[in-house]
């Protein structure tokens, strides 16, 4: 287990030495928060959160009741990673236009009583919420100004993208879930990919199917704009490659 960690902990050291290059990028509200966060605390906090992390995203690679049971427990008592939930759930980090889902925000908006009730809510912080867009993840930092991309814009980007990468075939699944399954660099992947959520405007789950150790890791994506959907989807590459190193070099170990 150890040696799992210890690799995961030199990935995650890699993306933060190089100042989060792929965090800032991902169109997701959760995404600009973590970001957010880790550029508020110290570096020992952070060395601390990564350690934490770490260890959870290990076990997660085992598929056993006890280490199921260690995942609850750190989530649970670990100082860390308590700190982060409690901050991503409470205070400036769970208030302001910046992190609503871009559909969210233009929703309250365009209504005058939502306007009316978030101003209520805000006389009472002791703080002024950030209602500044993630820039440079879009290209303007007033949330009035930005486009959602709608789901026949990013169907339109996600299917020939998924077929080539994976040389899948896209199949409809009930509900309207689109799904791939192909291989990437000799390792099967399955991806799904829906579009029919209320705020987030693209969910999909990656599967890398193994009997010993079953990879499966879900995002949603709330911050697509008609301007960044293009680079948006183009990240997919980026993220499944990464998935599917990190899985096979982690067979390797056991």
């Amino acid at each position: 287990m150890e040696q799992i960690v210890s690799l995961i902990r030199v990935h995650m050291h890699a993306e933060a030495d190089a100042g989060y290059p792929l965090l800032r990028r991902i169109p997701s509200t959760h995404a600009t928060a973590c970001f957010d966060y880790l550029g508020s605390i110290s570096p020992a906090e952070r060395e601390e959160l990564l350690a934490a992390r770490a260890r959870v995203a290990a076990l997660g690679f085992v598929l056993t009741p006890p280490a199921q049971q260690e995942i609850l427990q750190l989530v649970n008592s670990n100082p860390a990673l308590v700190k982060y939930r409690e901050a991503m759930l409470r205070g400036p980090l769970a208030m302001g236009l910046r992190y609503q889902s871009i559909r969210m925000a233009k929703a309250v908006l365009n209504d005058a009583q939502s306007v009316a009730m978030m101003q209520q809510t805000r006389s009472t912080l002791g703080y002024l919420p950030r209602d500044d867009a993630p820039v440079p993840l879009v290209n303007d930092a007033d949330v009035t100004k930005l486009h959602p991309a709608k789901a026949p814009q990013l169907k339109k980007l996600v299917k020939p993208l998924l077929q080539g990468l994976l040389g899948a075939t896209e199949e409809k699944m009930p509900g309207g879930t689109m799904k791939y399954d192909g291989a990437l660099d000799g390792t099967p992947v399955k991806v799904r990919a829906d579009y029919a959520a209320r705020d987030v405007q693209m969910i999909y789950a990656v599967s890398i199917p193994d009997p010993e150790r079953k990879v499966v890791v879900i995002g949603g994506w709330d911050y697509i704009t008609e301007e960044n959907a293009e680079a948006s989807i183009g990240l997919l590459p980026e993220l499944l490659r990464r998935l599917v190193i990190l899985r096979n070099e982690v067979k390797r170990l056991v």
